[in-house]
């Protein structure tokens, strides 16, 4: 009865179990594998763009169980990325699991019944956009676009076409380059 969360959408969900039924351990606690695919949703706040970071959360919880039958433990001793993890793009700086006990404000229309604890199991990845990105990608080609600009200052004066044309070209470009740098940003 685990479900994640932050699902995207379940009919593409896949959670393959490791072990027929949950596996005792030494200390006489279950434990339980699972290996999952699926599109999950995390708001990314894009404020700080480019210069941003995010992060990439898994949630999961039980939909019957409380916390006073069922309480999630972090396995931190055992836990790692895979090293062969790549997000195109971004750099991993690293990642947090976390267990929260959380309480819904309803009853779910029991008439006599209290408001349930459920126990909830984040795993975030934590990525950010490399310093590179904004050097290459934005700041060089808005150079490139202001040393066009300033050419003009070297061009004789008598070739009027020449120094009306360079800067108007670099303005179109520069307008260009801030739409489109408004439109991945937003």
């Amino acid at each position: 009865t685990m479900e994640f969360v932050n699902n995207l959408e379940r009919w593409g969900l896949t959670q393959t179990p490791v072990y027929e039924v949950p596996k005792p351990l030494p200390s006489g606690q279950m434990t339980q594998q699972f290996h999952v695919q699926g599109k999950f949703f995390s708001a990314l706040d894009l404020r700080s763009y480019p210069l941003d970071s995010h992060r990439l959360t898994v949630e999961m919880e039980d939909t019957q169980a409380t916390n006073a039958t069922l309480v999630y433990l972090p396995d931190t001793d055992e836990s790692a990325l895979d090293a062969g993890l790549k997000i195109p793009g971004w750099a991993i700086t690293g990642y947090k699991m976390e267990v929260v006990n959380h309480t819904y404000k309803t009853t779910f229309g029991e008439q006599h019944g209290e408001a349930d604890t459920f126990s909830r199991a984040s795993f975030d990845i934590h990525i950010q956009r490399p310093r590179s990105f904004f050097i290459w990608k934005l700041m060089m080609p808005l150079l490139i676009v202001i040393l066009i600009a300033l050419s003009i200052l070297v061009v004789h004066p008598s070739m009027i076409e020449v120094r009306l044309g360079a800067p108007a070209t670099a303005l179109l470009a520069l307008a260009l380059f801030v739409t489109i740098v408004m439109a991945v940003g937003a």
